[in-house]
């Protein structure tokens, strides 16, 4: 709890961020309140391909345990892959990372 301080959640996510746009060359842009979320903190970033500039998918984080929840570390879960439906929409991809710790 002592590191907290130094540590403060939002220049974590930023931190990570960066890392990840400069190593895959991709843009994450944070929607807050855009998509609708089962609870708060929980961002949700477009991710843009740099190339292009369109948009390649969702990312959610989720940094809390919540009631209910075990305690099981760092999961990343697949909620939807990327496909055409029949309408010939393109539905983009949704991920999301658990940590599933009290923070």
């Amino acid at each position: 709890d002592h590191l907290k301080a130094y540590f403060p959640l939002d220049h974590v996510y930023d931190g990570v961020i960066r890392i990840a746009e400069k190593f895959f060359d991709l843009r994450f842009v944070r929607t807050d309140r855009k998509y609708p979320v089962h609870h708060e903190p929980f961002p949700i970033y477009e991710v843009h391909d740099n190339k292009d500039g369109k948009i390649i998918g969702l990312f959610g984080v989720d940094l809390y345990c919540h009631e209910g929840e075990t305690k099981s570390g760092v999961v990343a879960y697949g909620l939807r892959q990327r496909h055409i439906d029949h309408n010939g929409k393109i539905n983009i991809p949704l991920t999301l990372l658990c940590f599933e710790h009290s923070y």
